[in-house]
């Protein structure tokens, strides 16, 4: 009995081994299973970086030949600009263009003030003589009668110097630019300055 029970025993324990071992081989070959899954992605990883890097440098070579295109044609649109030269200005033809304008407007402001005195004496002797009537009606006619003359007087006087005014500032501008002198250069004077002569 006792050898039975040993053998017994003997067995069960052969059986545990082979037991214990298949489970260890089982467990080897998952184990590889999983490492070659793991190798298989980090391939699959390696591969798609390699195909984002190809198309971003192809990317980043046409944007730069793009931008090599547009600056080439920015290049060629460029105007070449001409150098100006500066012509001197002509003085003594310009002194001689501000004589002659600011003669003329010293002779016409003479006549126009000669004008306007003269209508001013004429003006108070009648308005004197007007106001010494005694007959209301003709009074009043005669007052109206001076104001209207002196009015229509200064009218003419001022139309006239306006037009001498016009006249020399329009052949002073085109003297000026025969002298060299362009409107820039000049830019302080204009008829404005003499409106209120």
């Amino acid at each position: 009995m006792k050898k039975i029970f040993f053998v017994f025993l003997s067995l069960i324990f052969l059986l545990g081994l082979s037991f214990n071992v298949l489970a260890q081989t089982t467990t080897v070959t998952g184990t590889t299973s999983t490492i070659s899954t793991t190798t298989s992605t980090v391939s699959s990883t390696t591969t798609t970086l390699e195909t984002t890097t190809t198309s971003t440098t192809s990317s980043t070579t046409s944007t730069a030949s793009s931008t090599t295109s547009t600056a080439s044609s920015t290049t060629s649109t460029n105007p070449i600009k001409k150098k100006v030269v500066a012509i001197a200005i002509d003085v003594p033809c310009l002194q001689g263009a501000l004589d002659k304008r600011d003669n003329a407007l010293i002779a016409g402001l003479d006549a126009y003030h000669n004008t306007i005195k003269s209508a001013l004496e004429n003006r108070r002797e009648t308005l004197k003589s007007a106001w010494a009537i005694t007959k209301v009606l003709d009074r009043v006619k005669a007052v109206k009668s001076a104001w209207t003359a002196f009015n229509t007087t200064k009218s003419k006087a001022t139309k006239a110097f306006a037009s001498i005014k016009k006249s020399a500032w329009a052949q002073y501008n085109t003297a000026r630019k025969t002298c060299h002198v362009s409107a820039k250069d000049d830019n302080l004077g204009t008829l404005l300055n003499d409106n209120n002569l």
